[in-house]
């Protein structure tokens, strides 16, 4: 079965997945409407709504026919069934060209962000030093390249999601911690950090840069070659008392501050 997209009135999404799973029954079709949590001020308190992502649409997952299709272009408050073909190709009768559907790939990055429980985003913890962006916890970990912009006074982000081919900015809360959260900077509430830091510093060390210096996540943005990246894990194995394996001896597997940290948690378990 494949993804196809409805555009629908915005607001009758809700109906609009009912009246399909009526139509089509549910062991022959799938609807998916993901949502996002982010925070409002409603009378001056902060309160945590629930909105779609991607308003007025419905992602439908089916065998797609011809028949199928005639059913659901009647249902009420569907404007059309996106990338639907040209009119003018309806001389193509095999239906597989005629519908056109989703990347797989670009539907499992949603459903990687997505409660599954609930189809909602919820927050992550943004830890913002210096102008620099850490993903502590949550659905966005190591996702820190996909956030295009912050708003600290709103806690909101905007996350880039590439769906039917097109990057579209989703607007997403997120938890702010900042150098003024003690709680989560305490290392043992938080070993991840922990790891991170003594792993910026032991990168520092080894470039010879000063202790405040702001560094990039990625190894090569940090002037990290192929010989600093050697020195680097020869580093890490006698701080954490690891050995790191061949597989993982190169900068294709290990391209950044946050997948060494990650491997570091991993083999010290």
């Amino acid at each position: 079965m494949k993804w196809y997209a409805l555009f629908v009135k915005n607001g009758e999404e809700e109906y609009v997945r009912y009246r399909i799973q009526i139509e089509l029954g549910n062991v022959d079709c799938k609807c998916f409407i993901p949502k996002r949590k982010v925070p409002e001020k409603k009378s001056g308190v902060i309160v945590h709504v629930i909105k779609m992502m991607f308003p007025g649409y419905v992602f439908l997952q089916t065998k797609m026919d011809f028949s199928k299709y005639n059913k659901i272009k009647k249902i009420h408050y569907i404007i059309s069934f996106l990338n639907y073909r040209n009119k003018k190709d309806i001389q193509f009768q095999n239906e597989d060209v005629f519908f056109k559907w989703i990347p797989d790939e670009e539907m499992e990055v949603l459903f990687e962000l997505i409660d599954p429980k609930t189809d909602t985003i919820e927050y992550s913890k943004f830890w913002l030093c210096n102008n620099k962006l850490t993903i502590l916890s949550g659905p966005l970990v190591g996702m820190e390249d996909r956030i295009k912009k912050i708003d600290k006074r709103q806690q909101r982000a905007k996350l880039a999601i590439y769906i039917m081919g097109q990057e579209k900015l989703i607007d997403i809360g997120f938890e702010a911690m900042d150098s003024t959260t003690n709680t989560l900077l305490n290392p043992i509430q938080c070993p991840w950090l922990e790891v991170r830091q003594r792993v910026e510093n032991m990168i520092k060390e080894l470039l010879q840069l000063s202790t405040l210096t702001s560094l990039s996540n990625k190894f090569i943005s940090n002037g990290i070659n192929s010989i600093y990246f050697i020195k680097l894990i020869y580093n890490v194995e006698s701080e954490f008392g690891i050995k790191v394996s061949d597989d993982f001896l190169s900068m294709e597997k290990l391209q950044t501050i946050d997948d060494l940290v990650h491997y570091i948690q991993t083999e010290s378990q």
